[in-house]
């Protein structure tokens, strides 16, 4: 602890990378003890992870992705735009959705992935930002997974709560429990794919002959110093933000 700075680990980088890296190993080590006391009783059922706040710094949450391809048979992701995507604009959304779906089928391959939560209806309190997705939201939303090869989409949520911090947010139907535009829109997508099931069975997303990579190390780094200088290219999202 520097008492000059009112900081943990500025003093001693090498004990704050070290914790750092203890967390990582022991999330992951930690979810293999589970999936291993899983499989003592049950052989047969397959094992999903889904990781939440993808779009930002990743060793927050000490996420090893790649690591986990072994314990799992399918990989997800929670998508809550407005809990996860404070680092993007508006306009950037939908490339958000893009960028999540890519990272979670290059850490899940061969295996699916799934967007196992995506945020399906309107948010004032609970969240980064109040956002109320349109249709044209949804719309783009499910469709940019489905290309990207989801096996599965699932929204959070179908009706919303009705008490807690989160009353009467994130749910696909009104709040008189009636079909909205966001559930329409998303039943007249699902139509088509059911009627083209053929199609979409055999489909494949377009890989880009152009490979984005992303450094754990470095946001290690750019984690801890944290510039607050107002210069883009020293805060801790600033490896990701050049991407």
């Amino acid at each position: 602890y520097d008492s000059k700075r009112q900081e943990y680990g500025w003093g001693y980088p090498d004990v704050w990378y070290d914790w750092r890296t203890f967390g990582q190993e022991h999330l992951t080590w930690y979810m293999q003890w589970i999936a291993d006391e899983i499989r003592r009783y049950d052989a047969k059922t397959p094992l999903h992870l889904n990781p939440h706040g993808l779009v930002g710094n990743l060793i927050n949450a000490n996420y090893e992705l790649h690591r986990w391809r072994p314990m799992l048979q399918s990989l997800g992701a929670s998508i809550h735009v407005a809990w996860h995507f404070g680092m993007l604009e508006r306009i950037q959304y939908t490339m958000g959705v893009s960028y999540v779906c890519d990272l979670i089928r290059g850490a899940s391959e061969p295996h699916p992935f799934w967007v196992t939560e995506l945020q399906g209806g309107n948010n004032l309190y609970s969240g980064s930002l109040p956002l109320c997705p349109t249709q044209e939201d949804l719309s783009q939303w499910l469709w940019t997974s489905v290309a990207s090869g989801a096996e599965r989409v699932i929204y959070w949520c179908l009706n919303a709560k009705m008490q807690g911090t989160e009353a009467a947010e994130w749910g696909l139907l009104n709040l008189q429990d009636q079909p909205g535009e966001r559930l329409l829109i998303s039943s007249e997508i699902a139509k088509v794919i059911h009627e083209n099931a053929k199609f979409f069975s055999d489909a494949r997303p377009v890989v880009s002959d152009i490979t984005i990579l992303l450094s754990p190390e470095t946001m290690v780094l750019e984690q801890r110093i944290k510039a607050s200088n107002g210069k883009p290219g020293a805060n801790k999202d600033a490896h990701l933000k050049a991407a």
